[in-house]
């Protein structure tokens, strides 16, 4: 396995741990975040504190990877998302259920991570998500 690689497996590892300080250390001190359309550049506490925020709204939050391809200072990264709606977001990240009262609804989705990687740290994340499903499966769709 690549190293970078496993610096992907590390994280996601650290999150479902909740090993906050290992998962933050796998990332640089700013970090260029796509998702489409806009990007912008977050420090690691910006990004750190989202990525909390997820597991604040669904606490049993799981990754599980399927797929990682490392291409040059690239991993893209194919992954199941498990976990529980027990409280409303912070954030508008994964759709926008800051005014969704928890549903108590267990989901699953697919999820595409990029993350590229200089000098052993992540500098890059960009994610395509599947927001609608993430909807339809707490009731908020028909």
């Amino acid at each position: 396995m690549s190293a970078n690689k496993a610096i992907v497996r590390v994280m996601q590892d650290a999150w479902n741990r909740r090993d906050w300080s290992t998962y933050e250390a796998q990332f640089a001190d700013s970090i260029r975040w796509s998702k489409f359309p806009y990007e912008r550049d977050v420090s690691r506490a910006e990004y750190v504190a989202v990525i909390k925020g997820i597991v604040d709204t669904f606490p049993d939050w799981t990754v599980t990877i399927e797929r990682l391809v490392a291409e040059d200072d690239w991993v893209s990264e194919r992954s199941r998302f498990k976990g529980t709606h027990l409280a409303a977001a912070q954030s508008s990240h994964h759709g926008d259920l800051r005014h969704v009262a928890p549903t108590g609804k267990v989901l699953e989705v697919w999820q595409s991570h990029y993350w590229r990687i200089r000098d052993g740290l992540i500098v890059e994340h960009e994610a395509v998500r599947d927001d609608l499903g993430i909807f339809r499966q707490l009731g908020l769709l028909a």
